[in-house]
């Protein structure tokens, strides 16, 4: 029986994938984990500072224009970062052309969407009802060039495997936005002056690539930029529709909802909580499709699969208690992080969580699919899904109302995961470690019922799950699915089998 991963691109190496194969992409997860716990950190410390300074209904309306722009942000990409992460293992000698022609193309398409952005401001704002939302609009486009840029840098370290620096530029941009926040928090807060931090929190990664390497320059390069837009086309398309899906019943409850506007802003706080789900595919998606692509570049299938079973176990690990851990205490939660204004988002909560549970899983799924050339059937996946998240969205936003909105994502998530799933189970004959399945689940039951058993609120609130968290990882230590390997951050040094010759870089 042939290998069910086959990639026409692949050439023998041998012994080029292995133990320390492995260990480099470990070593990579765990430090893009760090910098992604910190990501967070400092963004809630942005968001409390935010819904509590700016109130539910002003909140809201940053929150709408934000998806927005992150949704356009992701349009400017067109998929090119994942293509760069794809071709620079299978082009030796011609890693600084693909990097020049990267940024080169990326910003072209950036500033090309923002000049349409700014002319359009006025159709966005009416399509919203947002206040004054063409103004507003219009400072929140000012950061699409910028962030394509760092977009294009956020490509090639991955595409080298260089996933310190990468991670410790995560780590700057997101202590840039905290700071410029708590700036303003003394200034006085507003909707645009926030919006403006975020233009300029977005120059602090670039800072520091420019300080760290010898050249960020332009180059283009007319057969490289036909192939990365080959490559980016299928990749781009699966992005946007996936992040279309997942912003969908935010922006229906926006523009539909004729209830209380504060509604908005509790859907959206709640909606803040179960994203934190999302530091799994930041994370480990990245890591994944580099870990797969190099592999099949070698030509070590069994490498490649391995790559994808570490990954699943690792989303499946942190997933199943931050799902457990956040959803039993929702209200206090939000009571804790945002005041008492926002405790009636709890009801969306759990259905939240659940939606960016499978969000994490599909993604998951989709590098490792297009890490082995498979970009166009994940792009027909999720474009197929838009309209079905569309119409989920405004029949049970009718029916339930926000509740419904909340249902809609899970439902669509739940649908996209499961039939992404199918086809990386059938290309990779693997999925997810049995084992793994059995321990988590032997580890999160007794979690579930002392979580439910165990009511606090305030700051003991965060001590509780702290200690739930703590209890988990003991469970699956008795267990034996983790190790204290599983918490080394770097134990490997020069990268064997990168073409560039990068090595291993250190934790932030």
């Amino acid at each position: 029986m042939s290998d069910p991963i086959q990639d026409p691109a692949s050439r023998e190496t041998e012994g080029s994938q292995g133990p320390s194969a492995r260990a480099r992409q470990q070593s990579g997860t765990r430090q893009l984990l760090l910098a992604r716990a910190w990501f967070i950190i400092t963004g809630y410390g942005v968001t409390i500072i935010l819904a509590r300074g700016l109130g539910p209904t002003e909140y809201g309306i940053y929150g709408v224009l934000m998806s927005v722009l992150l949704w356009l942000e992701m349009v400017s990409s067109a998929g090119v970062q994942a293509a760069v992460g794809r071709l620079i293992p299978f082009s030796p000698g011609r890693e600084r052309l693909i990097e020049g022609t990267a940024r080169f193309l990326l910003l072209m398409i950036s500033l090309g969407l923002f000049a349409s952005c700014w002319f359009a401001a006025p159709i966005v704002s009416g399509l919203l009802g947002i206040p004054n939302g063409t103004t507003l609009f219009r400072i929140a486009v000012v950061d699409i060039p910028f962030m394509a840029l760092y977009t294009a840098e956020r490509g090639i370290l991955t595409g080298h495997r260089r996933f310190g620096v990468l991670a410790a530029s995560q780590a700057i941009y997101g202590m840039a936005k905290l700071v410029g926040v708590t700036i303003l928090l003394l200034l006085g807060l507003s909707v645009s002056t926030v919006l403006i931090v975020n233009v300029l929190a977005t120059w602090a990664p670039l800072i520091y690539l420019r300080l760290r390497k010898s050249s960020l320059g332009l180059r283009a390069g007319a057969s490289v930029a036909r192939q990365l837009v080959s490559l980016a086309i299928p990749m781009g398309a699966y992005l946007i529709a996936l992040q279309v899906v997942a912003n969908v019943p935010l922006w229906g409850l926006q523009g539909l909802w004729r209830g209380e506007a504060a509604v908005v802003g509790h859907f959206l706080a709640s909606l803040q909580i179960a994203r934190m789900l999302t530091v799994i595919p930041v994370v480990q998606s990245g890591v994944v499709f580099a870990s797969v692509g190099w592999a099949l570049a070698h030509g070590d299938c069994d490498a490649a699969r391995d790559h994808l079973l570490e990954g699943s176990r690792f989303a499946l690990i942190i997933i199943a208690p931050a799902c457990v851990i956040l959803g039993v205490d929702a209200a206090p939660l939000l009571s804790l992080l945002f005041s008492e204004q926002y405790v009636d988002g709890a009801p969306f909560l759990l259905l939240q969580l659940v939606g960016f549970a499978a969000y994490a899983l599909a993604d998951t799924y989709s590098h490792a699919l297009m890490a082995t050339g498979q970009h166009a059937i994940v792009a027909r996946i999720f474009l197929a899904l838009v309209p079905a998240s569309i119409l989920a969205t405004f029949v049970l936003l009718r029916a339930a109302g926000p509740v419904g909105a909340a249902a809609s994502l899970a439902l669509i998530m739940i649908v996209g995961a499961t039939w992404v799933g199918a086809v990386t189970l059938r290309r990779f004959g693997a999925l997810i470690p049995a084992g793994t399945v059995a321990r988590v689940t032997l580890a999160i039951v007794p979690i579930a019922v002392a979580g439910l058993a165990l009511e606090v609120t305030g700051a003991w609130l965060l001590l509780k799950m702290l200690v739930l968290g703590g209890l988990y990882l003991l469970l699956l230590w008795l267990l034996g699915e983790i190790s204290p390997s599983d918490f080394q951050i770097s134990r490997i040094g020069p990268n064997p089998d990168a073409s560039s010759g990068t090595e291993g870089d250190p934790a932030p």
